[in-house]
């Protein structure tokens, strides 16, 4: 409000007030790239224009009434802003989100876990475009949450080789769909028998099960033996250090959880697990037992192509040199204890246990 004084001493009072606040834009907030239309009611002010403002696009007509053209040329969140203005100001300035999409693209690769278990909750995205609804799909699987976005939680329900997609949808039309193959498996059934010798002597042995894709084997073994090599596979060496009866155990497990155990009882005795060959009669060792020194003869074998003296330990202590033709082997000098003779011809081998005092 205002005053002034005439020159005749006359007061004049007048008052200046800024545009009203602008109550609402009309016009599509969610739209193709295009050209579009937006309004405002005029507030029936005199001396009143409208400044208008476009992010996103370009105004084409209509600059200071209450009617504008824009053609919109960027994608994305866009704005409409608009504000009266008269002799004393600018009023508050209203703004209108919209929301401007292209042709929709095949969506991002899809996130998540590609191996699951069954009856779980899993999460799976895709990168979110602004003005684009998603509509999700699967296989052997249920859609729990977030249908209609990016962002959704799923269900699997049924075992085996599934898959999960997405395709887009916006104001421009309806894009490619993206898919993501899923493995879906549950806890490990037990595994099969393990195979490989329950009687060993002190040495190191192959024990192995049938593989099962995606299952990690845990193998263990009591204090008689030690695992070598394939832990977390099929197939296990185990070194054999202690007499007596021992138990070898693979676990099977998996993302879901373990499974039950497979057991395979093994009796270590280097001496008693080696069987003899007795029914050829013409191989003869004497004295048995002895006190370190022993004959070996043979009598119509072929010539020996080795000859070997292996102890308790499983350890080679004595490599006799073999000659053609020869018949009768001295071995002396043996120390105390039980023994493995090992000897072979062109065709076979012979074991025979000699005792040492």
């Amino acid at each position: 409000m205002g005053y002034a004084a005439g020159e005749n001493g006359i007061f004049y009072q007048y008052t200046c007030q800024v545009p009203q606040d602008i109550a609402t834009i009309f016009g599509e907030d969610d739209i193709c790239l295009s050209q579009q239309i937006y309004t405002i009611q005029n507030p029936e002010e005199e001396g009143v224009s409208f400044e208008w403002r476009v992010d996103g696009g370009t105004i084409l007509e209509g600059q200071g009434t209450t009617r504008i053209v824009v053609r919109w040329d960027t994608p994305g969140r866009n704005a409409v802003m608009v504000r009266g203005q008269n002799n004393c100001g600018n009023g508050h300035t209203r703004a209108l989100e919209v929301v401007v999409s292209d042709q929709p693209r095949q969506t991002t690769e899809i996130q998540g876990e590609g191996v699951v278990c069954v009856n779980t909750l899993e999460a799976y995205s895709v990168d979110s475009i602004p003005g684009t609804q998603y509509f999700w799909s699967a296989t052997g699987g249920v859609v729990r949450a977030g249908q209609g976005t990016a962002h959704i939680t799923l269900e699997w329900t049924n075992l085996d080789e599934q898959s999960v997609s997405v395709s887009t949808t916006n104001p421009c039309g309806q894009g490619p769909s993206t898919e993501k193959l899923i493995r879906v498996i549950t806890i490990p059934d037990q595994p099969a028998v393990i195979e490989g010798p329950n009687r060993v002597g002190f040495q190191e042995v192959d024990y192995e099960i049938p593989a099962v894709q995606d299952i990690n084997y845990q193998w263990t073994v009591d204090s008689g033996g030690e695992i070598i090599s394939g832990q977390g596979g099929p197939l296990v060496r185990i070194r054999w250090e202690a007499e007596g009866n021992h138990v070898l155990e693979v676990t099977p497990m998996n993302a879901c959880n373990q499974g039950p155990s497979q057991v395979l009882s093994v009796n270590v005795n280097l001496i008693t697990s080696l069987p003899e060959r007795t029914d050829d009669t013409r191989v003869r060792v004497y004295p048995s037992p002895s006190f370190g020194d022993l004959y070996l003869q043979l009598e119509g074998l072929p010539s020996l192509r080795s000859l070997e003296v292996i102890n308790a330990m499983g350890q080679k202590i004595r490599d006799i040199p073999t000659r053609e033709g020869q018949s009768l082997y001295p071995i002396t000098g043996l120390p105390k204890g039980m023994h493995l003779l090992v000897f072979r011809t062109r065709t076979a081998t012979f074991r025979r246990k000699i005792v040492v005092f």
